[in-house]
């Protein structure tokens, strides 16, 4: 049985990404697992890198408490991803309640209105971090009695 060409060419996704994102040439970091490729971005933030990892069946976008799952044959839509993430058309809207992760979806920076109004819950903050840094917060206080 033929193995499908998507699970066979892993130095394909990586000469796409490089070509792509002429940013991500040298950063390749080891991984530790010979099977995987990865590559890391360090942002204005210390705490915000820009990571992708991908094997020949999968590829990971990490961005700050973010991170999305891409099959490896969408190549192109995890490089679109990386892209906007970069050139800041993208953001990441983080929430995290008495100070856990609860949750990350990416937004676009150019409709703010679609995220500046959302109101936290009680005990919880808000974030909007875009490659350049923080760019919203908020937080949700708790009421007294």
């Amino acid at each position: 049985m033929d193995e499908p060409i998507w699970r066979a060419d892993r130095a394909l996704i990586e000469k796409h990404f490089i070509e792509k994102l002429p940013v991500l040439e040298g950063r390749q970091t080891p991984s530790g697992n010979p099977a995987f490729t990865v590559f890391e971005l360090p942002s204005n933030d210390p705490d915000a890198v820009l990571s992708i990892e991908f094997d020949s069946e999968e590829i990971t976008v990490f961005f700050d408490a973010f991170h999305t799952h891409f099959d490896a044959s969408h190549y192109v839509a995890a490089s679109d991803l990386v892209k906007s993430i970069l050139e800041e058309k993208t953001a990441i809207l983080i929430r995290a309640i008495d100070g856990q992760w609860a949750g990350s979806q990416t937004v676009q920076v150019d409709q703010p209105s679609e995220w500046v109004s959302i109101e936290p819950r009680t005990g919880e903050s808000i974030w909007v971090r875009a490659w350049s840094g923080l760019i919203f917060g908020k937080v949700g206080f708790y009421e007294t009695k």
